[in-house]
């Protein structure tokens, strides 16, 4: 069934990366909730898998030209991976990760995925600060 995408395009390679809008919440619909923060999500590239800050508000420096929602059937499924802390001590916003798999992924597959993700080197919280993988 058709339904709202944001497509980003991958930082790394290029390829269009589609994120399920219901998945996302009202993350990128004005106005900006003052009580979050939130402008920017991590997103990794199915093809590449690599992993960058992505957002649809043009005051953002991770929204960049090309980005647009499109109404589309998915091909995959989008899936809150998992949320990086900041690395700013009194920073309490995480980085929230989303990825692309198909239903019937198992956990095992997922977490051999996430082993093999390349992290960006600009990777950072909605607020700005450097996030620190270990």
């Amino acid at each position: 069934m058709p339904e709202v995408l944001y497509v980003f395009l991958c930082k790394s390679c290029g390829m269009p990366i589609r994120l399920q809008a219901q998945t996302l919440g009202r993350i990128f619909q004005a106005p900006v909730s003052q009580a979050t923060d939130i402008d920017s999500v991590g997103a990794v590239c199915f093809h590449c898998k690599h992993v960058a800050n992505y957002s649809f508000h043009r005051s953002s420096p991770d929204c960049r030209p090309g980005y647009r929602s499109e109404v589309a059937n998915p091909i995959r499924e989008t899936v809150y991976a998992k949320q990086l802390r900041c690395g700013e001590e009194n920073c309490k916003t995480p980085l929230r990760i989303y990825a692309q798999w198909s239903e019937s992924t198992t956990d095992e597959e997922r977490e051999k995925d996430i082993a093999i993700w390349k992290w960006d080197a600009d990777l950072h919280c909605p607020r700005g600060h450097k996030i620190e993988i270990a």
